[in-house]
């Protein structure tokens, strides 16, 4: 895979309407022994992530570009996955503080941290699956909306 430079630019990120689901990103534990390898933040997860996801546009990158085009190509491909990355981190950020801020989700977390200190083995994604499963506001909201909505 080509690595690309990304600048950081002033210009505000990208309001299109697509929507990216986040995928889990998985923490390598890797061995604490190793101090040569890094672990990998959330955010180059991210850059990898989205680089990823348009490689095509990242195969058409020229590291030494030749001319005006080549040149205007890679900025633009640049400037693109700067606000994909840009968006895709604000998403995630907003979805964070909507889990601090609302009470059913606070509800939720506290549960799965009960959930977790019964059983030591016990992932924090497997028990809020197991907490957002059994959780029947999720239910009762869908039941009202629907009657709201007919």
């Amino acid at each position: 895979m080509k690595k690309i430079e990304i600048e950081d630019n002033e210009d505000d990120y990208d309001n299109d309407t697509d929507v990216i689901d986040d995928e889990e990103v998985d923490e390598d534990d890797g061995d604490e022994g190793d101090e040569t390898e890094e672990e990998e933040t959330y955010l180059q997860a991210l850059t990898n992530e989205v680089v990823d996801l348009h490689e095509d546009l990242v195969n058409n990158y020229v590291v030494e570009p030749q001319t005006p085009d080549e040149m205007s190509q890679n900025y633009s491909t640049k400037k693109f996955l700067v606000q994909k990355i840009r968006k895709r981190l604000l998403d995630s950020f907003e979805s964070q503080q909507q889990w601090t801020e609302d009470d059913d989700l606070i509800s939720m977390v506290k549960k799965c941290k009960r959930e977790m200190s019964k059983n030591d083995e016990l992932s924090t994604l497997t028990a809020m699956k197991r907490i957002i499963k059994n959780e029947k506001i999720i239910g009762e909201l869908v039941e009202t909306d629907i009657e709201e909505g007919t």
